[in-house]
């Protein structure tokens, strides 16, 4: 299957999450690594941005990479990013 196969629009015209499309991120990214990264304080903030961008621009993934970084954006807020120690 290819990525253009994984990005067929839905039935509302507009391209979503399709199971196809589900299967080629799984595949091709590890998705345990990036459950891990979500836990709280396992990454700083840069860190922390690497999944969104790759489900955004590799996958073409747009409303899940939003997903990532709105988790991204709460554990900024509430102090839940791994610190750097100076």
């Amino acid at each position: 299957m290819s990525r253009a196969t994984a990005a067929e629009p839905t039935s509302n015209g507009q391209t979503g999450c399709t199971p196809a499309k589900l299967c080629e991120i799984v595949r091709h990214m590890n998705v345990l690594e990036m459950y891990e990264m979500l836990r709280p304080r396992r990454c700083n903030f840069e860190e922390h941005q690497t999944p969104a961008r790759r489900l955004r621009e590799e996958f073409n993934a747009p409303t899940t990479a939003a997903f990532v970084e709105e988790a991204e954006a709460v554990y900024r807020t509430r102090g839940l990013l791994r610190r750097e120690i100076d």
